[in-house]
């Protein structure tokens, strides 16, 4: 008998505030009523992976470290998440616990979080990474990762499956396409998978030890976040004009005649990137059916400043991959990016398969190097034959300048980031929130009145 192992993905842009939880909890449970006839997904999902950016302030982040009062309410909505659907708030339900976490992973205001279900799956050989390249290099933009092995609690029969999540936050703006393709490039040469043990803003790999790459061999690899590719509207569109609350200005982008999906899903950047084989290399994504996610203005209106765009998406790579939904969550509305959460089963009879010898071979021309069998093949045939042909010689240079490349990373991230971030922490306290720079101007102030003082007193 086939044992799927259902995953619910969850991918949320949170605006830097507080969520309360019963918010999050019902958005989640919504998410599951979509496919409640289903006989698949009449059970709670095996596995939630939240994919969270812009968790919370700059300065709480950087400068304090203080997560805990943003992370907590997304950890209780999943914690005492039940298949019940009676009062969110009912304290009965935070008796029971049906999910543990796993793991947190973070990269500066990127987090992944990983839950599994208490009773029907075990959890083995976990793994984690961070990769940051926001402005200076930094967390202000970045991507986390972690990587298990699978299995279903109820049957022995079966090797364990092996899956990857990557949580990320790519370049925002509109025209800077090849940035956010860039963006993963680097997070694909960057990522280096290795046994997790340490805390949750802690990287986990010392450079020189073993590592994993992003790409590999029979693993599912699921990739969400906050993408923000944009909807590439052509010139003309963008002159055209929307009502009167615009203010006199000439907008950007009129509402399409036959619908945003109908309309504008062809123009969409990360679909040209993706089929173009210029990022996302070998992903696929489900068939996008809701409306733009961003961005909306506090009326929760599409604001005239930005075309609405599909921001915040969710892919995956491997056979055997079972969509059961793929769906925008608009109850939650405190940021300006609604969630986006696709439900998804994989089976445990089967493996997710090898790498494509066509896709490791995209990957080289790129310089991302793959865990693959199709390399190592390539290299031992090269060896049995004596002597080395350009495919082994590009292969061992790939790997051995990518392991370069994420060692000084990793030291980077251990050593000069972490002080500048900490300073964009602070400038952004101090000038940017009015608590900082009240307490700015009296340090001013009181070191002023001292100076006075001392000039009195030597006078």
């Amino acid at each position: 008998m086939s044992l799927d192992i259902s995953v619910l993905l969850f991918t949320y842009n949170c605006g830097q505030i507080i969520h309360p939880t019963s918010t999050v909890r019902d958005a989640l449970r919504s998410v599951l009523d979509i496919t409640a006839g289903n006989a698949n997904t009449a059970r709670l999902p095996d596995l939630i992976f939240l994919s969270l950016q812009e968790l919370a302030p700059i300065h709480d982040i950087f400068l304090w470290g203080a997560t805990d009062k943003y992370l907590t309410p997304f950890i209780d909505a999943v914690t005492y998440l039940h298949d019940g659907h009676g009062d969110s708030d009912d304290d009965n339900d935070y008796d029971n616990p049906v999910y543990d976490l796993v793991t947190a992973v973070s990269s500066g205001l990127t987090f992944g979080l990983l839950f599994s279900h208490a009773s029907s799956v075990k959890i083995s050989n976990l793994e984690s990474t961070s990769v940051s390249y926001g402005y200076f290099q930094t967390g202000l933009k970045g991507a986390a990762g972690v990587r298990v092995s699978v299995s279903s609690s109820s049957s022995s029969s079966h090797t364990p499956v092996q899956a990857t999540f990557v949580a990320a936050h790519l370049a925002a703006n509109e025209g800077f396409k090849s940035v956010r393709d860039d963006n993963f490039k680097t997070i694909a040469r960057k990522m280096a998978f290795s046994p997790s043990s340490r805390s949750v803003t802690q990287p986990q790999l010392l450079p020189g030890e073993d590592r994993q790459f992003l790409y590999k061999d029979n693993t599912y690899i699921f990739f969400l976040g906050d993408l923000n590719y944009r909807v590439a509207l052509r010139r003309q569109s963008q002159s055209q004009a929307i009502p009167a609350e615009v203010g006199g200005k000439v907008p950007k982008w009129t509402r399409p005649r036959d619908g945003f999906v109908h309309d504008w899903l062809a123009l969409d950047e990360l679909t040209s990137s993706r089929t173009n084989d210029q990022a996302f290399f070998g992903f696929s994504e489900p068939d996008v059916t809701f409306e733009p996610t961003y961005k909306f203005s506090l009326k929760h209106k599409y604001s005239a400043k930005r075309i609405p765009s599909w921001c915040d998406r969710i892919l995956y790579l491997g056979d055997g991959v079972n969509v059961l939904s793929y769906e925008s969550i608009p109850q939650i509305r405190e940021s300006d990016h609604i969630p986006v959460a696709c439900l998804i089963t994989i089976p445990t009879s089967t493996s997710p398969g090898r790498l494509r010898p066509d896709l490791v071979k995209s990957l080289e021309q790129n310089d991302i190097a793959a865990d693959s069998f199709v390399t190592q093949l390539a290299q031992a045939t090269t060896m049995a034959r004596g002597g080395g042909s350009p495919t082994q010689q590009i292969d061992t240079t790939l790997r051995a300048k990518q392991i370069l490349l994420q060692d000084a990373h990793i030291a980077a991230r251990r050593g000069k980031l972490r002080y500048i971030e900490f300073a964009i922490g602070a400038f952004v306290y101090f000038f940017l929130t009015a608590m900082g720079r009240g307490i700015l101007l009296a340090g001013i102030v009181g070191l002023f009145s001292f100076y006075m003082y001392l000039r009195t007193v030597w006078v």
